[in-house]
């Protein structure tokens, strides 16, 4: 009774600020070796297990198909306007207001793609119009194709909504969830991204042309600032993560500005489908990069805990057997009648 009530016998004064660490010392719990620590049951093991592979799962998908989406979007509003026939039903602009660009004719563009509604009539779609943004006609001020063109309609920003969801999810987990230097910043960052990036969404360019520019560029720098800050916060390109980072991050700004300066015409790019597409394939590549990086950074690190498990497993059953070896050793020594650990009655 004695020896307990000094271990847990505390003071008032031990609760000054000066004195919470030797008082938490006191309470705290000792530090059992590993195999003496009580393991998960296979049960909880496989749950855990279970619900990581999914969510891995969900974020592979989910990144490879926005991937595949954005850069297959010509191809999409081809098949959907076109073959299925949805622009002639849902687009209403009319063909001779179409301005496509410097030295094409949309109405003979229109008669080479076959065009016709079931009256004859040429039929054009506008900013906003068909299932997904024109793949024939790049509309606006600057005639050039972009993701914001493509998915300036309700389905294009709704599958775009969809499909960039679980990457954000990522970029949350392991942006803010795991890196604990600079994580106010790093948070602050990300939120940021999220505004803007909902914003982008909804000011679409054929609707907020002026607004619409103030968000992407928003929502880019508050995510390049994001990656920067994860970067510094794993090491400054010391770690293999923030390599990666830093090497996703460098690709995503050099692919926007070539494509921006390509489709501007501040490069000497004569005219044609490169010229017309460029800024739209540096968009794609600069999101892809940006979106990638978290799901990517989440999956090795699967990886690495799954042989972390096997080396620990090892260590704890090699443990385990010392334990019982020095066990045994003690056992001998002080089975004699003549043990010092033995008490008289």
């Amino acid at each position: 009774l004695g020896a307990s009530h000094h271990i847990y016998h505390t003071s008032w004064q031990s609760f000054k600020l000066g004195d919470m660490a030797k008082t938490r010392d006191y309470f705290s719990p000792p530090v059992l070796p590993l195999s003496r620590r009580r393991r998960a049951s296979p049960r909880d093991t496989l749950e855990r297990d279970w619900t990581q592979t999914l969510l891995l799962v969900l974020l592979i998908l989910f990144t490879v198909a926005l991937a595949v989406f954005i850069f297959a979007l010509p191809l999409i509003s081809w098949f959907f306007n076109d073959i299925m026939g949805m622009g002639a039903e849902l687009c209403r602009t009319p063909p001779t207001e179409m301005q496509c660009g410097p030295g094409v004719d949309y109405i003979e563009l229109a008669k080479e793609l076959g065009r016709y509604k079931p009256n004859g009539e040429l039929w054009a779609c506008g900013c906003a119009e068909g299932v997904f943004g024109d793949w024939a006609c790049a509309t606006g001020q600057a005639h050039f194709f972009s993701i914001s063109l493509f998915i300036s309609t309700a389905p294009g920003t709704g599958v775009m909504a969809c499909l960039s969801s679980w990457p954000i999810v990522a970029m949350w987990m392991y942006g803010a969830g795991r890196v604990t230097v600079n994580r106010s910043w790093i948070r602050l960052s990300l939120f940021a991204f999220q505004v803007f990036y909902g914003f982008f969404l909804m000011n679409t360019q054929c609707i907020f042309k002026d607004g619409h520019t103030v968000v992407v560029v928003g929502f880019i720098a508050a995510e390049l600032v994001h990656y920067v800050l994860l970067a510094w916060s794993l090491g400054c390109c010391s770690s293999m993560p923030a390599k990666f980072i830093c090497v996703c991050a460098s690709v995503g700004v050099i692919s926007i500005a070539a494509g921006f300066l390509i489709s501007f015409g501040y490069l000497p790019i004569p005219s044609g489908w490169f010229k017309a597409h460029a800024f739209w394939l540096g968009e794609c590549v600069g999101l892809l990069s940006a979106f990638c990086i978290a799901p990517a950074i989440l999956l090795a690190e699967a990886w690495s805990d799954d042989d972390d498990d096997d080396d620990r497993e090892a260590d704890t059953s090699e443990e385990g057997n010392h334990e019982k070896d020095f066990t045994n050793e003690e056992g001998g020594q002080n089975s004699g009648p003549n043990s010092c650990c033995e008490l008289e009655p």
